[in-house]
C-alpha cells in the first residue's frame, strides 16, 4: 500500500517513465517494420518456396531482436546521462 506522504513522489515518477516506454514500443514496431521491407515474404507457391520463407523468418527475428538491443540500450544510455552524477 503506497503511504500518503509517499504519492506526492511517486505519481510523478510514474507519469515520466510513461513516454520512455511508449517510445520504446513505437521504436520496436519500426524495427518490425524494416524488417518485413528487408526480408519480405516469398509469393505463395505451397511447399515449394517453405525454405526461402524459414529463411525469411529466421532473418526478419535476428533482425527485429538486434534492433530491440539497440532501442533498448540506447534509451537506457540517454536515462544515465540525464541522471545527475554523484559526488564521490
Amino acid at each position: 500500500m503506497l503511504k500518503v506522504n509517499m504519492a506526492p513522489i511517486a505519481i510523478p515518477l510514474l507519469l515520466i517513465t510513461t513516454p520512455t516506454v511508449a517510445d520504446v514500443a513505437n521504436e520496436l514496431a519500426r524495427c518490425q517494420l524494416a524488417a518485413e521491407r528487408f526480408y519480405p515474404a516469398p509469393p505463395n507457391k505451397g511447399a515449394q518456396n517453405w525454405a526461402d520463407r524459414a529463411a525469411n523468418l529466421q532473418k526478419r527475428a535476428e533482425n527485429i531482436e538486434t534492433c530491440g538491443r539497440l532501442v533498448i540500450l540506447s534509451r537506457h544510455n540517454a536515462l544515465l546521462r540525464s541522471r545527475p552524477m554523484k559526488a564521490v
